[in-house]
């Protein structure tokens, strides 16, 4: 159980972030955030939460208004991605579910669904799936975010999808993190994707326990026009049960050249950062288009 989505006074050097009292304790694994200009709508699993003032947060219905049709029955789609605003006005959430052939776990593809009534939906699923991948043994952990794709700064953004192939989990066979290139509509990948990092380093993997997983890509644009932007792919990695090699569950990143890469894994020996004891805090801020919003913590 997750203590969740809790706001922070001003933090400054000589005051660091000290959480007040959570605003609720929810089964919300793998949570994330966003703020569509209205209301704000969190998503943990398949649960979402939805808040005017970051204060009273009450439950909604399903993220999904239905299964998908290429999905198992009963299906309802795990470990949505914080929804997308496209160009044209409409949200897009990506999922995860397993497809009807599916014969033997894992064997996931990432799904899609849209919303014309905001972040907090209902989102439609489309009719196909956006990527399947069964000689990787399954997708999972699909986000999206519009990147600029070269250095000319007058084209237009793409939609970039990143996510996991679970793979073995083995050093031979490993987790590998992706990254593709989405139609204009959000709904199939325009090109193939690209493998951006794969599971290598010692903390990640041991005889087949272990993980890369939950990539998420941060630009970092300079206010400075000619200065490129900054890409770092940040992941999650070890033993999300009880840790490897004496490190637990973590989180790593790689230098990226773009948002396709190449990226050069910068943990290779340790992770970046990960808790060292139970009841750890991690605080992150929720952003839209680069503007600072409230500082959240999860514990």
């Amino acid at each position: 159980v997750l203590t969740v989505l809790r706001q922070l006074p001003a933090v400054t050097a000589a005051s660091p972030p000290v959480p007040p009292d959570p605003v609720g304790h929810f089964d919300f694994p793998d949570p994330a955030a966003v703020f569509d200009g209205r209301r704000y709508h969190a998503f943990g699993g398949a649960s979402t939460m939805t808040s005017a003032d970051l204060q009273h947060w009450g439950p909604r219905p399903e993220y999904l208004a239905r299964s998908p049709a290429w999905a198992r029955d009963g299906s309802r789609g795990g470990a949505p991605s914080p929804p997308i605003r496209l160009p044209n006005g409409e949200w897009m959430i990506y999922y995860q579910a397993d497809p009807k052939d599916c014969e033997q776990r894992p064997c996931g593809c990432i799904g899609a669904a849209r919303s014309e009534n905001g972040a907090g939906g209902p989102f439609v699923p489309t009719p196909e799936p956006v990527v399947c991948m069964p000689e990787e043994h399954g997708l999972v952990d699909g986000s999206a975010r519009r990147v600029l794709l070269g250095s000319n700064e007058s084209q237009p953004k793409s939609t970039v999808l990143y996510f996991k192939s679970t793979g073995f989990n083995t050093l031979a066979r490993p987790a590998r993190l992706w990254a593709g290139v989405l139609t204009n509509d959000g709904t199939r990948l325009a090109q193939p994707p690209i493998n951006l990092l794969n599971q290598t380093a010692k903390w990640e993997a041991r005889d087949g326990i272990g993980c890369i997983e939950a990539p998420s890509m941060l630009v970092q644009e300079s206010e400075h026009t000619d200065v490129a932007p900054r890409f770092t792919l940040l992941y999650s990695g070890g033993d999300w049960t009880s840790g490897l090699n004496g490190l637990p569950y973590s989180i790593g990143y790689a230098s990226c050249a773009g948002a396709l890469g190449p990226c050069t894994k910068r943990t290779v020996d340790q992770p970046w950062f990960g808790p060292t004891f139970h009841g750890a805090v991690v605080c992150f801020v929720i952003s839209q288009n680069y503007t600072a919003m409230p500082t959240f913590c999860l514990r």
